[in-house]
């Protein structure tokens, strides 16, 4: 990003497309230094769509209400900038931005409180997220 950045001073003409497509490019070079070391080592990917695996339904009736949360957030959040854009006022998106901030604050911290106390083991590694991709070793 830093080089398309660098890209758009010294060319303004590129605009908003100097960090896009340093963002591709970056992402690109990871993935490339990434495969050769994988490789050596004999690491290989295995697509497994199970969809009737027992533990995916759970996963996803258990998603769906939490989709449906997050959804309406999203939907909230659009309705209420779409109304304040109309506000003759120009800081009014700033404004509705910050109260939206202080407002999500203490559900945040209360949640990340609660979730150290009762869920200890997630401070000491980061949780697996299981996705439809094994790797197995030759």
């Amino acid at each position: 990003m830093i080089g398309g950045l660098l890209v758009t001073l010294a060319v303004p003409k590129v605009g908003i497309y100097g960090p896009t497509f340093g963002i591709l490019v970056a992402v690109t070079l990871t993935v490339v230094v990434q495969i050769p070391p994988l490789l050596k080592q004999g690491v290989r990917y295995e697509f497994a769509w199970d969809l009737r695996h027992a533990g995916l339904r759970q996963v996803a009736r258990l998603l769906l209400p939490n989709a449906v949360a997050v959804g309406m957030g999203y939907a909230s959040t659009i309705v209420d900038t779409r109304f304040t854009s109309y506000l003759p006022d120009a800081a009014s998106l700033s404004a509705l931005h910050n109260a939206e901030l202080i407002q999500a604050f203490p559900g945040a911290l209360m949640a990340q409180a609660i979730g150290k106390r009762y869920c200890p083991t997630w401070q000491l590694r980061p949780p697996a997220v299981v996705m439809c991709v094994c790797v197995k070793r030759r």
